[in-house]
């Protein structure tokens, strides 16, 4: 179970955790992992894309605290085949996405843990330091035989890719169903995030606790903050300050589309923002250039010509040295995923 714990540190779409895990009578030392289809968001992730990397982040950062207690955390994908896309929703409930096997082995001294404790996002401004050439080398030799990891942070190309994600976003902020999804995950003070310990608040990268509560008692006074036009408001300037706010980006491609790709992909994304934490760097996931409806055809188009090669990209994010340390956000316990 503290290897299952360890997972929940990772970062998963919108913070939804989309985690379920089935423990094997049989053996104590086996479990299967599932999507929790409740935590779908279907509006920003019609393909269910963005949950299937969710699986890989909770796998990646499983093994990577595993290697460091003397645990060999080894994961089969797609141990009973694979899920049935004409009722994407209704597989999910009987197919598990991995099988997980923990075999007793000698702790491995890796860096890459002491980055577990260390929020997965940061969404603060970005320094204009550049990142040191062995350190950028060190988080794209993470790359493996599925996934591609590519650090940006040519002048112009992290030029156009900020005008890329830029675009996306506010294509984003006027889609209702989109700003209605997101705003149904908002905990808007500590007695909604003790209730759902997943999602997202106002407040939750804000390490000041008096500036925190101030934020929830504006919220929960004034709920239309989190709602509607005000909500779109608040993620157009947001994303402004984002995007502007980076002089690097880093990548994560695959050769296929395929689910297990997306899952490897969510894998070696964890060990990106692991390695990032330990290098005293941060990371913050731009999703929306990267999401399959309709109305971001051509963002989706775009980035894949120009940053893809011939491969699927499955994240964007923004890397550097932040200009200020960041509060944990909500998780779950290992208990409230067990089914």
């Amino acid at each position: 179970m503290q290897v299952a714990s360890a997972g929940l540190l990772a970062g998963s779409s919108h913070n939804t955790q989309p985690w379920r895990i089935d423990l094997d009578d049989n053996d104590p030392l086996a479990f299967d992992l599932y999507v929790n289809p409740e935590r779908l968001t279907p509006v920003v992730d019609p393909l269910g894309r963005q949950a299937m990397i969710s699986q890989g982040t909770f796998l990646g950062y499983m093994q990577e605290y595993g290697a460091a207690h003397g645990w060999d955390v080894q994961v089969k994908l797609f141990p009973r085949g694979e899920l049935d896309e004409a009722a994407f929703s209704e597989s999910l409930a009987n197919t598990p996405i991995a099988r997980i096997r923990l075999v007793e082995a000698v702790p491995v001294e890796s860096s890459l843990a002491e980055g577990l404790y260390i929020p997965d996002t940061n969404r603060s401004p970005y320094k204009d330091t550049p990142i040191d050439p062995s350190v950028a080398s060190s988080i794209e030799n993470l790359s493996n035989s599925v996934a591609r990891i590519r650090l940006i942070d040519n002048p112009d190309e992290v030029a156009h890719l900020q005008a890329i994600a830029l675009s996306a976003a506010m294509i984003e902020a006027d889609k209702q169903e989109a700003m209605d999804e997101a705003s149904a995950l908002l905990r808007s003070n500590e007695y909604a995030k003790n209730r759902h310990r997943w999602g997202f608040t106002a407040s939750d990268q804000n390490a000041n606790p008096l500036v925190r509560h101030a934020m929830q008692t504006l919220v929960t006074l004034l709920p239309g903050l989190g709602q509607g036009e005000a909500a779109a408001k608040m993620f157009r300037e947001s994303a402004v300050e984002h995007v502007e706010g980076t002089s690097a980006f880093v990548l994560v491609t695959t050769q296929n589309n395929d689910r297990h790709s997306q899952v490897e992909a969510g894998m070696t994304y964890a060990r990106v923002v692991l390695s990032a934490n330990v290098h005293g760097l941060a990371t913050h996931p731009l999703s929306q250039a990267l999401q399959e409806y309709p109305e971001l055809s051509e963002c989706y188009r775009e980035i894949h010509e120009s940053f893809g090669g011939d491969g699927a990209i499955h994240m964007l994010a923004r890397i550097g040295t932040p200009t200020a340390q960041v509060g944990p956000s909500m998780r779950m316990l290992v208990d409230d995923i067990v089914m």
